[in-house]
């Protein structure tokens, strides 16, 4: 954190006993911004890597009053989840990076 900006690297690396859980992946943030805007409001990139094989870019998203993010895939409204872009399994990877404003 620098004044009221802050800024936030996740790095999830999935592994053989992780559990998927169902529906959209939401990411917990140090602190919950207070946004003077709704809806859709980008804060940051996202690398999504399927073991080597493909790789995927995403936009992260905040939304008000929440201490989660969520990931859309590049170009679209479309969130991560388990089965999204692909079927995430063991050495999957992560990789976000966010910047907002409290």
């Amino acid at each position: 954190r620098n004044g009221d900006t802050v800024t936030v690297g996740i790095d999830l690396t999935i592994g053989s006993t992780t559990t998927f859980g169902s529906g959209n992946w939401r990411f917990s943030i140090p602190t919950t911004p207070d946004l003077a805007t709704s809806g859709l409001v980008q804060v940051g990139t996202a690398f999504l890597n399927d073991s080597g094989t493909t790789t995927e870019f995403g936009w992260v998203r905040l939304i008000n009053g929440q201490a989660y993010v969520e990931i859309h895939v590049r170009g679209t409204l479309t969130l991560v989840t388990p089965t999204v872009p692909w079927t995430w399994a063991q050495n999957d990877i992560i990789r976000l990076n966010i910047t907002y404003q409290l």
